[in-house]
Parts: structure tokens; sequence; C-alpha cells
């Protein structure tokens, strides 16, 4: 063999010998890496700084400000887990907080907000609640809709199999045996699958709202039946659609604008009047919106909170509510707040007098 072909070969053994010297570092290295204490890792964090106790009020309590002598203007809201109000303390939901901004004025109508929802329903189920509402004879009724609504439970064996790829798999035997011996082939195992579960979880949506999906064509159905109803008795019907909080809200890679397309071209063919709040979530930190960031996407208290101000500012400009519901009381915005405080401490002299 001549020395070129020796050199060659010995480089190479030196990178091999180089890659397993580092491999076995890092495996040294995260083995040695204390292990994350769940118990303290939730104390610590201050993601988890909200409240550990909820506090529904008494039945009675709701609408303290109605009065038995003056009808209120009264608005029905339906929807699932986000409109019940998953992880937030009750006052906190977009519906309460909703009543509280209608409530701000004297001289007007009080207004009562009621809420059917419950976890884990979805439009089609959501009819009864509909029926429910109508006892209380309102003026308005809002749809939460989010964009697992047309889930078809009926067809359990297809939903069950859908939903199992959105989860990580168990490996297989002679893979777990490496998982269990090295700290590395676990890491890269489970970045394969947070890559895999991220796309079925996309794809699951889309699979929901597909034209030859069942489950779709019962959503469309839902919806009108909740549009013939509310026509029928004179009542205004406003639908809302609601992003994944949980997903990237950077303008350009929020995965479901498609699917918000859908329902919205579906609401306009058939003349429902409806606000799509993702423009008012879009491009601002899911962290900062939802009950426990990456693992929990409902909405937390900021998260109801903009809903329930785009709401209100959406009930006021098309005139489904009075004008004299916006407040009179306002304070500077918030920008401007901002903008002097920073003049303040970056131009002092310029803000005397």
């Amino acid at each position: 063999m001549s020395m070129n072909g020796k050199k060659i070969i010995m480089r190479g053994l030196l990178v091999v010998v180089s890659v397993i010297v580092a491999l076995v570092a890092v495996e040294v290295g995260m083995r040695l890496w204390p292990e994350d204490e769940t118990e303290a890792h939730i104390k610590d964090n201050p993601i988890f700084d909200r409240s550990l106790t909820f506090y529904p009020p008494a039945i009675p309590r709701l609408h303290p400000w109605t009065t038995p002598d003056v009808t209120p203007l009264r608005i029905a809201v339906i929807g699932d887990s986000i409109t019940e109000g998953a992880q937030v303390q009750p006052y906190d939901t977009y519906g309460m907080r909703l009543e509280a901004l209608l409530n701000m004025n004297e001289g007007v109508r009080p207004a009562e907000v009621h809420i059917y929802a419950l976890a884990g329903t979805c439009t089609k189920h959501q009819k009864r609640f509909l029926r429910s509402a109508l006892q209380i004879s309102p003026d308005i009724v809002i749809l939460g809709i989010c964009l697992n609504d047309a889930e078809d439970f009926e067809n359990k064996q297809q939903l069950t199999q859908w939903r199992e790829e959105r989860l990580p798999r168990i490996p297989p035997p002679r893979v777990a045996k490496w998982l269990r011996r090295s700290k590395i082939v676990s890491w890269l195992y489970q970045k394969k699958e947070t890559v895999r579960t991220r796309k079925a979880q996309n794809d699951y949506f889309r699979k929901l709202f597909a034209p030859d999906y069942r489950g779709f064509r019962l959503f469309k159905r839902s919806i009108k039946y909740f549009q013939d109803v509310c026509a029928e008795r004179g009542i205004d019907f406003i639908a809302v659609i609601f992003p994944m909080l949980h997903a990237d809200l950077d303008e350009e890679r929020y995965p479901f604008t498609d699917i918000h397309a859908v329902i919205g071209n579906t609401l306009s063919e058939f003349g429902i009047q409806y606000l799509d709040l993702l423009p008012h979530y879009i491009n601002k930190t899911s962290d900062r919106l939802t009950a426990v960031p990456g693992i929990d996407g409902h909405p937390n208290e900021i998260g109801h909170r903009i809903a329930a101000e785009v709401i209100f500012e959406y009930l006021l400009s098309n005139a489904v509510i009075d004008a004299a519901y916006e407040p009179t009381l306002k304070q500077v915005s918030r920008i401007e707040y901002w903008n002097s405080i920073r003049k303040r401490v970056h131009a002092p002299l310029e803000t005397v007098e």
C-alpha cells in the first residue's frame, strides 16, 4: 500500500475515533445531567404563578347588576372547553369578561351573558345547548367554533385511529432496548417523534374539514340548524372562530390558516355573521396566551381577555348592540402611556414644562 493510501486510512480512523469519543462524552454528560424533578420544577416555574384554586360564584351572584324590574340584554354563549373556561377562573372567561364590558355605562339595559358549554363537545352536540339557551329568550347567540368541531364521534374507530397518530408511538422492543441504554438514542427518538406527531397533529385537523368527511358534513348541518332556529325567533346569531393557541402564531408559520378559510367560507355561504379571532392573536407569543405552555393549549386569562374585547368591538361596530354600550370612560391607550414613559426616561428634560 502506498504512503498516500495509509495516510487516508489513518485520517479516516482518526475521524471515526473522534466521533466515537465525542458521542461517549455527550452520553456521559447527558447521564450526569440532573433529572428534572417535576414537582420542584412546577413550584419554581413562573409560568405556574396562576391561581391554584378556582372560585365558582353562587348562581344568583353571576349577574349581580341586573334587577327584577328591568329586562336585561341577554346573550347566550355556546361552545366547548374554551367557552366553558378550562383552566381559568370563571370570571376570566371571555363570556364573563364580555358581560363586564357591556355593563360599563349607566343608562343602558344591564347585560347578562349566559354560558352553555361543555368540554369535549363539538358543534353537533351543542345543538342541545341552544335548545336550553332558548329558555332565557336571548337577544344574541354567540357560538364558539374550534378547529376540532367537525369530529365525527359516531365513527369511533376512525377517530380513535387519527387521535392515536397524534401521540408518540411506543417503540418496538429492539428499539426500546437501546433507548434504555443510551441517552443519545433516547433523545434522538424523542425528537423524531416530536416532528412526526406535530405533522400528524396538523394533518388531523385537515382531515376533519375535508369535503368528503362525514363529520364536516354534520358540522355544516349543525351550523345551519343554529342559523335557522335563531332566524325563526329573531335572535342575532354570530359565530366566533378560535385559533389553536398552542401552535406557532407567527404570521408566516401558523399551520391552520387554510382551515380557518374553510370554516369562514362555510359560514359565508350560509350568510352567517362571523368573527375570526386569528388576526387578533397572530404574531403574539403562545406561552403568554395558553393555560400551561407546551402542555395545555386552552387560552389563559390573557387569551380570554383578548377574545372578549374583540367580540365586544365586533358587536358595537356591526350594530348588533346599541352604540350606547360603548364605554364612555376611557383611559389613554397603553401604547401612548408606554411612549410617554419611554420619553420621560430617555429625554427627561423634554418632558419638563
